[in-house]
């Protein structure tokens, strides 16, 4: 199911970041309409938003909430992805990468380094409303 994709996804990238100098943080975001994005990944200056979907072929609307988390926080987003079920890479939106979750690692020479469009400079803190992610937190503290 998508929930338990989404916390195998968590527990790989809470390991991966226990590794990494310095140690990114690994959040997720809600606003006070309920959108949200399951992981964001804050390496500093840099964050990743992260959609974890257990589709097979991820459309369009699953790009949305990190649409809405990029113009939130500007040129420190750099990029999204939307991890899937399926076995196809491509492109949902300009900047929005939808991947197998398989195929993506956050292991040595894989890790992710800070961009996801071709070109983009990240240079804002990109800092609001967000807080840690733990494997059992469903709400704001």
């Amino acid at each position: 199911s998508g929930a338990h994709l989404e916390h195998l996804l968590l527990a790989d990238t809470v390991a991966w970041a226990e590794f990494v100098t310095p140690r990114p943080e690994v959040l997720y975001w809600r606003t006070v309409n309920q959108e949200e994005v399951d992981l964001v990944i804050d390496a500093g200056r840099r964050l990743l938003p992260i959609e974890v979907k257990a589709t097979a072929r991820p459309g369009y609307r699953y790009a949305r909430p990190l649409l809405t988390f990029r113009s939130e926080y500007g040129k420190a987003v750099a990029g999204g992805l939307v991890l899937h079920a399926g076995e196809e890479t491509f492109w949902l939106a300009e900047g929005i990468l939808a991947a197998p979750w398989c195929r993506v690692g956050w292991g040595p020479g894989r890790a992710w380094n800070g961009r996801i469009r071709r070109g983009v400079g990240v240079d804002g803190p990109g800092r609001a409303d967000r807080w840690p992610l733990t494997p059992t937190s469903s709400s704001r503290p």
